[in-house]
């Protein structure tokens, strides 16, 4: 046991639940889309239980295939772009890692060999593993002090009392690391390519326009817009080669000579001002004080507010199709 390689294992169970996804966005397909909660419903029904098969065993070990069916998952769901980066597509689905459900399998199994009786088999091995250096169980013990639960492991309160225990401190775990990675610009002049979802996006919890956006092709362009992939001299000028600088991804539809970014194109370029009338007389209805905002605050609102959310995806899919037919 203390030898044994568990990632031919993983490798087959990917494979198995990238069938079952498939399966389901078939369905998601034939059905004309889904709305947030049957999809993640049928995700959690259909995808996961495969996904997670065994991995009280395994799941010590983070396993980084396993999250990659989950990234792609929820790319499918929002119809986002191979370039979107994970950071966002997990942020605006609100979904924990899978290194976290994985780690709840394992000290499930755990918790229920401790409290099997002294007398099986299971439980000697339990007892006697304890000591062995490379062992399932140390390595869960092991994995208890790294998180900071081993009081909770060691606690007299039931199962289940512990097992949500566990959960809540793995997810605000969670938490906390998407928003390291979320601020973390590895020393990248120009910060990450999320610099502007931050400034309106700072919790991992889901995004109210994958409930409130029920057609497919808007929520797919607003998906591409927050996660900064949309073709906008912005990401294209970091693609070419050499690359060209910030300040000079300037947009090509206006005079002004502004970097275009996405605040330039969804509230300063003058070649989409008609198409951004009825989102901005919205805006004015649902904020009195929306006209007076600047520039940033109007921005933010935009981006934030829920009842606005359906017709800024509308909007931003007549602007991003005009600028690409009429180059």
């Amino acid at each position: 046991m203390n030898f044994l390689d568990y990632k031919h294992t993983v490798r087959e169970i990917t494979k198995s639940a990238s069938r079952a996804l498939s399966a389901l966005y078939a369905k998601f397909i034939s059905c004309g889309g889904m709305t947030y909660d049957v999809f993640t419903k049928l995700y959690r029904s259909v995808v996961e239980p495969v996904l997670y098969y065994g991995s009280g065993i395994w799941g010590h070990t983070n396993w980084r295939e396993v999250q990659v069916i989950q990234n792609k998952a929820c790319r499918l769901f929002l119809g986002s772009a191979s370039n979107a980066s994970n950071i966002a597509i997990q942020g605006d689905m609100g979904l924990t890692s899978t290194k976290s459900a994985e780690i709840l399998e394992t000290f499930r199994l755990f918790l229920r060999v401790s409290k099997a009786y002294d007398t099986r088999l299971t439980y000697k091995v339990h007892m006697w593993s304890k000591d062995c250096s490379r062992s399932w169980d140390k390595n869960c013990i092991k994995k208890a002090q790294i998180l900071g639960i081993e009081n909770v492991i060691n606690d007299t309160f039931s199962i289940k009392h512990k097992l949500q225990d566990i959960k809540s401190k793995l997810c605000e775990k969670d938490k906390n690391e998407w928003v390291e990675k979320l601020f973390n610009d590895r020393n990248q002049c120009n910060g990450n390519k999320l610099r502007i979802y931050r400034e309106y996006k700072h919790v991992l919890e889901f995004s109210s326009y994958v409930k409130l956006v029920r057609n497919r092709q808007h929520r797919r362009v607003l998906s591409n817009f927050r996660s900064g992939c949309l073709p906008l001299a912005v990401e294209t000028g970091r693609y070419t080669k050499p690359k060209i600088p910030l300040n000079e991804r300037t947009c090509i539809y206006c005079t002004d000579n502004c970097v275009e970014d996405e605040k330039h194109f969804l509230l300063g370029c003058d070649f989409y001002a008609d198409l951004r009338y009825d989102l901005m007389k919205k805006s004015g209805d649902i904020c009195d004080s929306f006209n007076d905002l600047d520039l940033q605050d109007k921005f933010i609102f935009l981006m934030s507010n829920d009842a606005i959310q359906p017709f800024l995806a509308k909007t931003l899919y007549q602007m991003f199709y005009r600028r690409r037919y009429c180059v």
